[in-house]
């Protein structure tokens, strides 16, 4: 009953507040404990005192249960490095590209998947206790953007890895990113080097430093209070460990994805399909190759899939549709929202605008629609800043963000990102919370 009602309440106040879409985490569901969680669910009339006393309790068993030595958070950490060690196997046998897709996509799920949303959501609970402990005075938003930039993550420094490693070093720990990691026709760093980093230089922005919050009695204090039984220094190492863990974990996932791409695209080739063609080919339909090969059937199987697959596609690029559907009439009539973003460090920059792909990025606010991992090329730039459609406060731009110390907005909607890019300067007021064009 309690669940049922968490559900209702939970679509009834994203009807509500439509912008807060891509926020749900935070703004919307009651989904990890925080210090002052007993203050939010006090605002929640769905739930009556019993109900809320119960999920207060479940949460923080779940939240202070990750922190201990043998939490499922440690057992998803030696699954993503043992997808790793898989995907390196893979990769020096001489199994067929057919074959090779199959397994690798098994060994992603078996040991990616679960693994990296695992990893992902424990980080999810580092930053929701984190920002909590900035509403109830522990530590000041300053001292937040301190902590949040005292350690590196393994993508975070590809900015420093690019001026210090040779090309073949650097594309062997790096070249499997893409732009849009699920995107077959979209180059690696291997494929297209040149186009990604031939401006490329040392980003410093910002650099690492020993994170000593001021007042750490208060936060003992709070720590105690709600039976969270560790030091101030254990408490804070583990939400940078999990950070961490989730960049690798994404890293090492990506680094997976990549490979059943390249494999894909061999496969294809050797059928005489391109790229293109084999970006509109059902997975399903490939992987049922490794059971049932026929080569003279695959072709034609394949070709009539991509054929049907492009009619489709081409529908549905006609199609314009709102980011939060809540009624099958949103289909036909929306309007758009306005987002609210997520502001990252206090700083104020006035500075042109750039996409991603032009050639001069130095000194310019870094336009872009989502936060991908294959766009961490742009800090091998000087960028001055960094504004995206979509995206959370815990996404993997605003932690790329917060490492540098990075102007930034973070998830503010198409609509004004288009505006970003078609202006001639952009002042980004992180303190104040402004974007002026």
């Amino acid at each position: 009953k309690t669940s049922q009602k968490l559900v209702e309440y939970y679509l009834d106040e994203l009807k509500k507040n439509p912008s807060k879409h891509d926020k749900i985490e935070f703004d919307i569901a009651f989904s990890s404990y925080e210090f002052d969680l007993e203050g939010r669910l006090e605002r929640c009339a769905a739930l009556n005192k019993t109900q809320k006393i119960s999920l207060q309790k479940k949460l923080k068993q779940i939240s202070i249960g990750i922190f201990k030595n043998n939490s499922v958070f440690y057992k998803d950490l030696e699954d993503i490095r043992k997808l790793d060690e898989k995907m390196r196997e893979y990769k020096n046998t001489d199994l067929a590209s057919v074959d090779k897709i199959y397994w690798l996509i098994s060994e992603c799920k078996r040991y990616g998947t679960k693994a990296f949303s695992g990893i992902a959501r424990a980080a999810f609970i580092a930053t929701s206790l984190l920002n909590s402990l900035v509403r109830v005075g522990g530590i000041s938003i300053d001292e937040k953007n301190k902590f949040l930039s005292s350690f590196s993550t393994i993508s975070g420094k590809l900015a420093s890895d690019i001026s210090s490693l040779s090309k073949s070093d650097f594309l062997a720990k790096y070249g499997h990113l893409r732009t849009n990691t699920y995107e077959i026709t979209s180059p690696s760093y291997n494929e297209n080097y040149e186009k990604y980093f031939k401006k490329a230089s040392f980003n410093k922005s910002n650099t690492n430093t020993e994170f000593v919050p001021k007042n750490i009695k208060k936060i003992e204090g709070i720590l105690e209070f709600h039976n969270f039984k560790m030091s101030v220094d254990e408490f804070f190492n583990f939400l940078a460990l999990t950070i961490q863990a989730r960049e690798e974990a994404k890293f090492i996932f990506t680094k997976a994805l990549s490979s059943v791409l390249d494999e894909i695209a061999i496969f294809c080739k050797s059928c005489g399909i391109s790229k293109d063609d084999a970006s509109h080919l059902d997975i399903a339909l490939l992987l049922g190759f490794y059971t049932r090969l026929e080569n003279i059937q695959a072709k034609e199987q394949m070709r009539t899939n991509i054929a049907h697959n492009k009619k489709e596609y081409e529908i549905s690029c006609k199609l314009s549709l709102p980011p939060l559907i809540t009624d099958a009439s949103d289909v036909y009539f929306f309007t758009l929202d306005k987002h609210t973003p997520n502001f990252i460090t206090q700083k104020c920059i006035s500075a042109k605008p750039a996409a991603p792909n032009e050639e001069k990025l130095d000194g310019k606010i870094i336009c872009i629609h989502s936060a991908d991992p294959g766009y961490d090329f742009i800090f091998t730039h000087k960028i001055a800043g960094l504004i995206t459609a979509f995206g959370g406060a815990n996404s993997h731009m605003a932690v790329r963000a917060n490492e540098f110390g990075l102007p930034s907005a973070i998830g503010v909607g198409d609509e004004l990102l288009e505006r970003c890019l078609g202006s001639n300067i952009i002042t980004l007021d992180c303190l104040n919370q402004r974007i002026e064009l």
